[in-house]
């Protein structure tokens, strides 16, 4: 069912052998989603506690949904999205 659905990645989290247990257990249709399937996931922030490697997998997901790279701000030349911002 994976294999059918669209998406640009599927992280997975474990060891790199669960990694290719999973794609051998495609047989065929490995070439299917090969490209789209990510070990370790998230982004390199370093992070080593469950809260860090959660933020990195989270925010991992969502610079994409906001059509971001996930680069360090000042680091790379993008427009920031202005909002308002309503403390109350």
């Amino acid at each position: 069912m994976l294999i059918t659905q669209t998406g640009e990645l599927v992280g997975l989290l474990g060891p790199a052998r669960r990694k290719q247990r999973l794609l051998q257990s495609l047989g065929d249709n490995t070439a299917l989603i090969v490209e789209r399937v990510f070990r370790p996931f998230g982004l390199d922030i370093g992070a080593q506690p469950p809260e860090e490697i959660v933020l990195s997998i989270v925010t991992g997901i969502q610079s994409p949904f906001n059509g971001r790279s996930g680069w360090q701000l000042g680091k790379e030349p993008v427009a920031i999205k202005k909002h308002a911002c309503h403390h109350g």
